[in-house]
C-alpha cells in the first residue's frame, strides 16, 4: 500500500511508513502494542496478526457476474478521500 501511495505522489506531500512489519519480529511488536487498545480491538489484533489469509470471489463472480475494481485505484481513491477530509497529517 505504501508503494502505492508513493507512486500517487503522496510520498511526496505527506511522510509514509518507512518500517515493513510484515515480519516475525514485526508480528511480535504489533502484538505487544496490542496491549495498549481497547479489549475489541485487542482482540481482533492479536487473533489477526500473523496470519495469512486467501479469499476467493470466483463464486460472485461467475454466480452474479460481477466484476470488482483494481485494488491500487481502490488505495488511490481511499487516499483521496482521506486527505478531502483532513484526515491525513501535515
Amino acid at each position: 500500500m505504501v508503494n502505492i501511495a508513493n507512486e500517487a505522489g503522496y510520498g511526496e506531500k505527506y511522510k509514509l511508513p518507512s518500517l515493513s512489519l510484515d515480519t516475525s519480529l514485526g508480528n511480535v511488536l504489533v502484538r505487544f502494542a496490542t496491549n495498549f487498545q481497547p479489549p475489541g480491538t485487542k482482540a481482533f489484533l492479536k487473533a489477526a496478526v500473523g496470519k495469512t489469509y486467501f479469499l476467493d470471489n470466483s463464486k460472485i463472480k461467475t454466480d452474479l457476474g460481477m466484476d470488482f475494481r483494481d485494488l491500487d485505484q481502490i488505495i488511490i481513491e481511499a487516499m483521496n478521500d482521506l486527505e478531502a477530509w483532513g484526515h491525513l497529517g501535515n
